[in-house]
């Protein structure tokens, strides 16, 4: 309140002191609240590390932790990338994905990307959460980048235009594939619509597009999508599916 004698619960009385917090418990603090509310974080915190801490003391963790880094305009330093003798020209697996993480001024979706030679324990990971372009810059800047684009890439993401833009930039002759849990949420989203959730079509298209994802060839899959979309519709419900059923397709395409 104005006054400046407003109650919160005092955490120091709980033993945690405001400013001397162990480094396990701040990286544990700060892990959870930047992907979860601060309510949620405190029963998660509670829940599994047996950590009692007011929702007031997680907010002003992150406050105090998180400013020097929101006033930060350079990108994150570039690493090493694991292209050299040592991963025996394994091929090299790309990921690219996207997380809605709290920043200072609300949630933003921070770029990921993890890179690593196929049979190798050594993984690096890129971030950024200003740009497309800054993220893209710090792979196109860690040494070794010459050498991924001489080596066999597979690049894995979830079907967004602007990841594949830029792996046709960086990587022109990686493999796209689309990740297998992506493509799942897509089919889920799309049986629940089309069928509605929890019905017995919908499980079995769900049950059908998992066992073909994992055992069968691309073309079963597009075969099995192209078997729900309804021939020359005219209800309206069909015309629904469709679409639905349709724009899946074009996902997977």
């Amino acid at each position: 309140c104005g006054c400046g004698c407003s109650f919160y619960p005092r955490d120091i009385e709980m033993g945690f002191d405001e400013d001397n917090l162990s480094r396990d418990v701040l990286s544990w603090v700060l892990d959870l609240v930047t992907t979860d509310t601060f309510e949620a974080s405190r029963e998660r915190l509670l829940l599994h590390h047996k950590i009692s801490l007011s929702t007031t003391k997680l907010l002003h963790v992150f406050e105090r932790k998180s400013k020097p880094l929101a006033d930060c305009a350079v990108p994150a330093p570039v690493v090493e990338l694991p292209v050299g003798s040592q991963s025996n020209n394994a091929p090299i697996m790309i990921q690219v994905d996207g997380s809605m993480v709290r920043h200072t001024d609300g949630w933003h979706e921070t770029k990921l990307m993890s890179i690593e030679a196929v049979g190798s324990k050594e993984r690096v990971y890129l971030a950024e959460a200003l740009s497309k372009d800054r993220f893209e810059a710090q792979l196109r800047e860690s040494p070794g980048f010459s050498k991924l684009r001489r080596r066999e890439v597979f690049w894995i993401a979830d079907g967004a235009p602007w990841i594949w833009k830029m792996k046709n930039r960086l990587c022109p002759n990686a493999h796209e594939l689309l990740d297998f849990f992506h493509v799942l949420k897509h089919g889920q989203d799309a049986a629940n619509q089309a069928y509605g959730e929890n019905s017995e079509p919908a499980s079995c298209f769900m049950n059908s597009l998992t066992h073909r994802l994992i055992w069968s060839e691309t073309k079963d899959v597009f075969d099995l999508v192209k078997e729900h979309i309804p021939y020359k519709p005219r209800k309206k419900v069909d015309k629904l599916r469709a679409k639905i059923f349709g724009d899946l397709l074009s996902y997977l395409e």
